[in-house]
């Protein structure tokens, strides 16, 4: 979709304020290997922030010239990937819709919902990981992946 619909590809991030892109598609897009060139490169074509999914890698954000720099939640089951990135874009905007507020603050907590949200995907195939969970649940790993940050 990058090379073949480009031109409405920039047409449609001179009106975003935040993408979201993996890692691949951001170097595909701006040409750039360096992952930073290429999103100040996506952020001349229009969004603010860029939020850069890199798998088991965790996510990179940068929102103006602030960076924040995320790993993946360390798990011991990994059964799929599939839908991770979707589940990671869920559990983002459903923080900060949580919150009402999209500060670099609630930002950087979002990439923690997301980060935790795309764990559960993956620790199962297809949605059994995320169709059960509560509230509950999601909070307690929260807090477990904010102390192994340390935050």
């Amino acid at each position: 979709w990058i090379s073949g619909k480009n031109r409405e590809l920039r047409r449609i991030l001179k009106k975003v304020n935040a993408l979201f892109i993996n890692e691949d598609e951001a170097r595909q897009f701006s040409g750039e290997s360096s992952l930073l060139k290429a999103v100040r490169y996506i952020q001349k074509a229009g969004p603010d922030t860029v939020i850069i999914k890199r798998g088991e890698y965790g996510s990179m954000m940068v929102s103006g010239d602030r960076i924040a720099l995320i790993p993946a939640f360390p798990l011991f089951s990994f059964k799929d990937p599939t839908g991770a990135g979707d589940t990671f874009g869920g559990g983002f905007m459903g923080s900060l819709a949580r919150t009402g507020k999209a500060g670099w603050k609630e930002l950087k907590k979002s990439l923690i919902y997301g980060t935790v949200m795309a764990s559960f995907n993956v620790e199962q195939f297809s949605i059994k990981g995320i169709e059960k969970l509560d509230r509950r649940k999601i909070d307690a790993r929260v807090r477990d992946f904010m102390k192994i940050l340390e935050i």
